[in-house]
């Protein structure tokens, strides 16, 4: 989701930068996952909805 706003480090213990425009999509992280888990039970309750709705026709 956010990127970590410092430095990677991988194997070999070289460090490279953030990829340009690496920004968080939301500006308060701790709010990003709350919100993502509320879109996907949202979207599953609405397909569950449907599905019922096209099983009846």
């Amino acid at each position: 989701m956010g990127f970590v706003q410092r430095a990677w480090i991988d194997g070999a213990v070289r460090e490279f930068p953030i990829p340009a425009g690496g920004t968080n999509f939301i500006p308060y992280p701790h709010i990003e996952v709350p919100i993502m888990i509320v879109l996907a039970l949202l979207v599953a309750t609405i397909r569950t909805i449907y599905r019922e709705e096209f099983d009846e026709l």
